[in-house]
């Protein structure tokens, strides 16, 4: 804003944000005698000993920060437990060499890839879907993105994207709209439900809109948005409905199973056009792991990207 130039308040600004930025640097970086700085390749190698020495004192240098061993930290660590992690390392330490975009040399790699898609397509009502692995929910919400965006301009001739959010969806939908040069109208959610309102939502879709969102739960408060009304819109203005299962993970499927009330959210719901799910959250999978799946193939089409002219030929999902 202009008013933020004038030069009393520009230096008063600063002043602040000098003041934000060293608290947040004396409660992030360690400091001390004791501390030590590796900012250049040693002269000679480390052995294993001196690296897990080095690494256990490096966690001590952060002792005043929360320890999720403790059970006092929400949002940040998914744990399964000492037993998960043995099978993790053991998991890590057989293929931690191989590389999926070479299937024909990591054949695998690209079987079980493939099962950990189909097991979540299972698991969200849509067998017969298409859907491909991330490095979590950010990539896989941007690559849901996009893939409406080049659908929208193959099949509606869309040049111009847009898409709705609501305020309460994650912060990857406004990255994305950054990266892919999709213009963003965002949603304020029901001071009561939490949920997205709807009539806003129903008046911000136009013609150049590619696709609303919904959460099945979001990260501020948990809620869930009526995915159901956002399908009904969708699939009434031929656009597409992403639900950001990212949080809800591997517990939203199993609600019904254990007993609990709930609203459908995956692919019973018409309308749904994709879905991301971290399986590095309540999956249990290490950092970082996510799915992003797909009503149809014909979908999932739009993702891809291949350049057939490059001297080494080369197709990427």
């Amino acid at each position: 804003m202009l008013v933020l130039q004038l030069p009393s308040i520009k230096a008063k600004v600063d002043r602040e944000m000098g003041d934000a930025r060293a608290l947040i640097q004396s409660r992030l970086i360690p400091k001390g005698e004791g501390v030590v700085r590796h900012l250049a390749l040693p002269k000679e190698s480390k052995s294993l000993d001196w690296i897990l020495e080095e690494m256990a004192r490096m966690d001590h240098e952060g002792s005043s920060h929360t320890d999720y061993l403790d059970g006092k930290l929400s949002g940040a660590v998914y744990h399964g437990g000492e037993d998960m992690e043995k099978v993790i390392v053991s998991a890590f330490q057989h293929y931690c060499v191989s590389n999926p975009l070479h299937p024909d040399v990591f054949p695998a790699v690209r079987k079980m890839e493939a099962e950990v898609v189909a097991m979540c397509l299972r698991m969200y009502n849509n067998p017969e879907g298409a859907g491909v692995t991330t490095s979590g929910g950010t990539e896989s919400i941007i690559m849901s993105v996009k893939t409406h965006r080049d659908w929208a301009r193959a099949v509606k001739g869309i040049t111009e994207p847009e898409m709705v959010v609501s305020a309460s969806a994650h912060a990857a939908f406004d990255k994305a709209s950054a990266y892919l040069k999709i213009k963003l109208h965002t949603i304020p959610v029901d001071p009561k439900t939490r949920q997205v309102n709807l009539k806003r939502v129903a008046r911000a879709v136009n013609v150049n809109t590619i696709m609303i969102v919904g959460s099945a739960i979001n990260f501020p408060d948990g809620c869930q948005d009526d995915i159901i009304s956002l399908g009904k819109l969708a699939k009434r203005k031929n656009i597409g409905l992403h639900v950001d299962c990212c949080l809800g993970s591997f517990i939203m499927p199993f609600l019904g199973k254990a007993g609990f009330k709930f609203e459908p959210f995956d692919f019973t719901v018409e309308g749904v056009t994709s879905i991301s799910c971290d399986t590095h959250k309540y999956g249990f999978a290490p950092k970082g792991s996510s799915v992003l799946m797909y009503r149809s193939k014909e979908l999932r089409q739009h993702q891809y990207y291949i350049n057939p002219a490059w001297t080494g030929k080369f197709c990427r999902p």
